[in-house]
């Protein structure tokens, strides 16, 4: 199972579990050592939260904290200790986003206005394409269709940006300035 989480962000995870003979939902409260977190593929250990929570018959949830979201993959196992097993190991796979540092850094997405402003909308997206460019930059002019990106003394054009829209596409075309 693919999860997306938030970087460096403590959230919930849910996951099911099914009994080892029957195949039924499992209804037991898990043990420690049951649940392992693995970031990055480094050694797996134990979650800051040891024991996933039961929230109903095969129904668990697991605390992860923002130390343990700071990868580009975590990867969770639930594997039951016992012998004979009581239930099927599970394996999920969270990706990370929001940071430069996650799997995926920026999001798309179709966005109309930020803090009310289309303006905001449209520095973000100058911001997420021209991410990795080494110097500091600022949006100095915006129109709805044009930006014109300035290092951040605002003496020189990095990039124009041109949007535009057709139907439901939505190209954003960026130029090196010259």
């Amino acid at each position: 199972m693919r999860i997306l989480r938030k970087y460096a962000t403590s959230t919930t995870v849910a996951f099911s579990l099914r009994d080892f003979f029957a195949g039924e939902l499992y209804d037991t409260a898990l043990a420690s050592g049951d649940t392992q977190v693995s970031i990055d593929g480094g050694a797996f250990a134990n979650p800051s939260t040891a024991v996933p929570t039961k929230t109903q018959t095969g129904q668990y949830e697991l605390e992860l904290t923002a130390g343990e979201t700071t990868g580009k993959r975590i990867t969770i196992h639930v594997v039951d200790q016992t012998s004979p097993k009581a239930f099927c190991d599970v394996s999920l796979e969270i990706e990370t986003y929001g940071h430069t540092s996650a799997q995926i850094d920026v999001l798309d997405a179709n966005v109309v206005q930020i803090n009310g402003s289309a303006d905001n909308v449209t520095s973000l997206m100058v911001a997420s394409a021209i991410r990795g460019h080494n110097s500091s930059y600022v949006v100095t002019s915006a129109t709805a269709a044009t930006l014109t990106v300035k290092d951040l003394a605002g003496t020189s054009d990095l990039y124009t940006v041109t949007l535009t829209t057709s139907g439901n596409t939505k190209t954003r075309t960026i130029a090196a300035a010259e």
